[in-house]
């Protein structure tokens, strides 16, 4: 199919790697990225305290509950959120991502609905949430150090806690050749708050989300080296090389993606 073009952004870029307080400088980014990352879009009526009047058309919104919040969820897709990697180091203390992923987000041209996905519902990677304590003995020696995985507040609390089994994978494919060359298979079980979850937090303040919005899941990381979501991550930093097939026989190297490269994410 038809393949979304992306630009290569420019903003602000720490001339310093090592020394911030030297400041920033304008110009392309260097480290472009991909982030793999499964997307649903809210459908149903907005939440709120009550209904929409002539006199009152925008009623204040209220928290959905988990439950409400199944309810609402329509569909998923498939999302690549792009990321500028050094317009973010220099951005994200103390402001956060921003400009560094502003510039373009692509998903997938097909809506998988929730209900097509329910015979592949299957717990998450964590298994269940919330790590056990550290435990100390009489003598204060350390007997149980759990995962330290965080507890959900009861707000957050799913009985029905899961996600999906759905193999992700990511192929990146030099500008100068055919060939596709697999760099990550992940799977949307490695997340570990659900997209109910997500939802109910996005609402606990009020917020009215309506149909049609849409909310992206972050990076979709497993434990091993080729279950990670991004170059940043594959790459570690830019301290490992990523090998591809190039032209007629030959290998691409990359770190980050360069001009020309297709990036492709299947599910």
């Amino acid at each position: 199919g038809k393949m979304s073009t992306i630009r290569r952004p420019c903003g602000q870029l720490q001339i310093d790697a090592s020394d911030p307080t030297k400041g920033s400088t304008y110009g392309p980014c260097k480290l472009m990225d991909f982030e793999l990352e499964v997307a649903f879009f809210v459908g149903g009526p907005t939440n709120r305290d009550e209904p929409p009047t002539a006199d009152n058309k925008e009623p204040i919104g209220k928290p959905l509950t988990l439950d409400e919040a199944a309810n609402r969820i329509f569909g998923y897709v498939l999302m690549n959120d792009w990321s500028a990697r050094d317009i973010q180091k220099w951005e994200y203390v103390p402001l956060g991502p921003f400009t560094a992923k502003n510039f373009a987000t692509t998903i997938s041209t097909w809506v998988v609905t929730s209900m097509a996905l329910d015979p592949f519902r299957c717990e998450t990677s964590a298994g269940k949430q919330g790590g056990d304590d550290l435990k100390m003995n009489d003598d204060a020696e350390e007997l149980n150090v759990g995962k330290g995985d965080p507890t959900p507040l009861d707000y957050l609390k799913d009985p029905n806690y899961g996600s999906y089994d759905v193999n992700l994978t990511v192929s990146l494919q030099p500008s100068n050749t055919q060939k596709t060359t697999k760099v990550c298979q992940s799977n949307l079980k490695h997340m570990y708050w659900s997209s109910v979850q997500q939802l109910v937090h996005h609402s606990v303040t009020g917020c009215p989300m309506r149909a049609g919005d849409l909310l992206a899941s972050g990076t979709i990381s497993g434990k091993e080296q080729h279950n990670f979501g991004s170059m940043l991550e594959l790459s570690w930093k830019g301290s490992r090389e990523i090998i591809l097939d190039g032209a007629e026989g030959s290998k691409e190297v990359r770190k980050f993606l360069k001009d020309g490269d297709a990036v492709i994410m299947e599910g």
